[in-house]
């Protein structure tokens, strides 16, 4: 007896349910599948069948682990085991046992991985490794070392900012660097450094006790000397507050103007960052000229295609209504022409008319005249 097989909605094979025992073996039709079809008679090597869906499997050739005979269903919150009134098998069922063969056939089925709840268990005991001289050792060294370093504050920390806009910062990158910057807001939410000055150690100048100041503006590095006391880098800091920075073209570019974007600012590539003034440099101004000269230019643009668009458009119109006027002045001779046509025919059929029975008239008299003298002489 065949095996009735449920399937999903879209069509794949599930699995298979066993058909009523024969001679009291339980049998199994062949999967619908052709790729689980195919897996079976990899493993059913007969020279003289070949497996197909209309084949029955005696349900022994299977492991007791693809055979599912009950089912757990959720009763008050435990879970309780009912039987299958068919026994059926699981999706990934294949026949393994062949009692009847030989050996070889027999493949043995891989063990079950034991089946454990994530949630009841617990981490395991961390490992735990035998202390070790040299690494208890260098450990301690490392930890003093860092104790000093974090107690050991930079030279030049007692310095105060020359100004409210200032603020001292430590860099996370750099713990030995000491940075002082000067913030602006550009936007709402939006806070740039416009400023800093970096107090970093040298190598160069190690053995004089000296650190290495960088001044950037902008984010560019506009001057780098060398200072040893609290005095050079208050007086370098104090240089810095009174840098004057080139305030940029500031016009919004045109599409395509090579430009470097610094908050809501828009400068020249090659732009000088300070100026003595606090104005715009050379080369600034010429980018303002330039966007200018090209604002201008597309403005020029936009409005001659409107003068040639409108031009066009009246020449159009013009010609359409010399069009017009010369088709009505068409129609009004044809017009003319035809009702002197119309009347000249009339008359033509008039006066024909006239003529034809004047003719016939004629006819008839010279034929009645011919008779009586036809009479006469007889």
């Amino acid at each position: 007896m065949g095996a009735r097989s449920l399937e999903s909605e879209d069509g794949v094979h599930l699995r298979e349910l066993l058909s009523a025992s024969v001679d009291g073996v339980e049998q199994v039709q062949a999967l619908a599948d052709p790729v689980r079809l195919q897996e079976w008679a990899r493993n059913i090597k007969r020279g003289d069948k070949v497996l197909d869906e209309t084949c029955v499997v005696c349900s022994r050739h299977f492991d007791d682990r693809y055979i599912q005979r009950t089912f757990k269903h959720v009763i008050n919150g435990e879970d309780v085991e009912f039987d299958h009134e068919r026994p059926s098998l699981t999706p990934d069922a294949v026949p393994t046992i062949f009692p009847d063969g030989p050996a070889y056939l027999t493949k043995p089925v891989p063990r079950k991985r034991k089946e454990r709840n994530i949630a009841d268990c617990t981490a395991p005991p961390a490992k735990r490794k035998e202390p070790n001289e040299h690494t208890t050792s260098q450990a301690c060294d490392d930890a003093a070392a860092g104790e000093e370093t974090a107690q050991a504050p930079h030279p030049f920390h007692s310095i105060t900012p020359p100004s409210a806009f200032c603020s001292k910062i430590c860099l996370p990158s750099n713990p030995e660097a000491l940075c002082f910057a000067w913030h602006y807001n550009t936007v709402p939410g939006d806070v740039c450094v416009l400023k800093h000055v970096v107090f970093s150690s040298s190598k160069e100048v190690g053995a004089a006790d000296g650190y290495l100041c960088s001044t950037y503006c902008r984010g560019i590095n506009v001057e780098e000397h060398y200072v040893s006391t609290e005095t050079d880098a208050l007086a370098s800091l104090k240089r810095a507050d009174n840098l004057l920075l080139c305030c940029g073209c500031e016009i919004e570019p045109a599409a395509g103007t090579k430009c470097v974007r610094f908050g809501s600012g828009c400068f020249s590539p090659k732009c000088l960052v300070t100026m003595q003034d606090g104005k715009a440099c050379l080369r600034c101004k010429y980018l303002r000229r330039l966007i200018q000269n090209q604002r201008n230019t597309l403005k020029k643009k936009r409005r001659g295609t409107f003068k040639q668009r409108i031009f066009r458009k009246s020449e159009q119109l013009f010609r359409a209504g010399k069009k017009l006027a010369k088709a009505q002045r068409s129609i009004e001779e044809l017009r003319a022409v035809n009702n002197g046509n119309c009347q000249g025919c009339f008359r033509k059929k008039v006066e024909w008319s006239a003529s034809e029975a004047a003719y016939c008239c004629q006819n008839l008299l010279s034929g009645s005249h011919s008779e009586v003298d036809q009479r006469h002489v007889v």
